[in-house]
């Protein structure tokens, strides 16, 4: 059995400070990364993760419940 870690990083701090906390993640083997949607190619760029958010570019689309 397998399991998949995902990060919630969309809360309100500087995108350096959430850089950090991504790129930690991401050396601990976290598969997807939640992130606003203006640093969905941002965190791209950090490394082989995939990205969960509002916007369209994103690899999975986050969606609220009503």
């Amino acid at each position: 059995m397998s399991k998949e870690v995902w990060v919630k990083a969309d809360w309100s701090e500087p995108w350096e400070e959430r850089k950090k906390f991504i790129t930690s993640a991401l050396e601990a083997g976290a598969e997807a990364v939640i992130v606003p949607g203006e640093d969905v190619e941002k965190t791209r760029k950090l490394g082989n993760i995939e990205t969960i958010s509002k916007s369209e570019e994103s690899d999975f689309f986050l969606r609220e419940a009503s």
